[in-house]
């Protein structure tokens, strides 16, 4: 799964240089989602695309970030210790979608697949001295292909608007380096966007 995913990927920026001969209209775009924020990595944030138009195909690349910091203050009293301790969440998503686009009137029709990799980080911190600071800190990755369709309405040349939905399938593995446990996961969703984007 890892090996075609990246074969596609390199495949698709390769796809976007060999068409950047052609004549292309650009853009910027933001989505909407209309899933739970707290479901996956990465959708917690608003996604940044930067579409790419060339008569008839469209290549979308989008990024995610998202930081989350979380700390707190615990006074034990006067017989407890007292530890602060913090805890940062981090996510960062890379997506790149390929389409083939119908258009009629002021409506344009899409269908294709988007693909990538979110990067998921979690670091936690405590005061204590005798607590190993990077025992909990975690680390790991999803890899996502979701097969794709959607629709814009453009209101002028340069502006529309529109959704989308995703069979969004995340794949990831991970290791404990302790136990030598290899644990993989598989999560299949469907996922609805509201779009919005902006062609120069």
């Amino acid at each position: 799964m890892k090996k075609m995913l990246t074969g596609i990927i390199v495949f698709s920026l390769l796809s976007v240089v060999s068409f950047a001969q052609q004549p292309a209209k650009y853009g910027l775009g933001f989505e909407f989602h209309m899933f739970p924020s707290t479901s996956f990595p990465g959708l917690s944030a608003i996604g940044l695309y930067f579409p790419i138009d060339m008569n008839g195909l469209l290549i979308e690349p989008q990024v995610v970030y998202n930081n989350n910091e979380e700390e707190l203050d615990y006074d034990g009293g006067e017989n407890y210790s007292s530890y602060d301790s913090k805890t940062e969440t981090t996510d960062y998503q890379l997506l790149v979608g390929i389409f083939k686009c119908y258009e009629k009137d002021k409506y344009r029709f899409y269908g294709g697949v988007r693909m990538g990799k979110v990067w998921h980080e979690e670091k936690y911190r405590n005061d204590n001295p005798d607590y190993d600071d990077g025992s909990d800190d975690e680390e790991f990755g999803y890899f996502i292909i979701a097969p794709t369709v959607g629709t814009e309405y453009f209101f002028s040349e340069n502006f529309s608007f529109g959704g989308e939905g995703q069979l969004r399938t995340m794949e990831s593995e991970s290791q404990d380096n302790y136990s030598n446990t290899v644990h993989k996961t598989k999560t299949t969703t469907l996922i609805s966007n509201f779009m919005v984007r902006f062609y120069f």
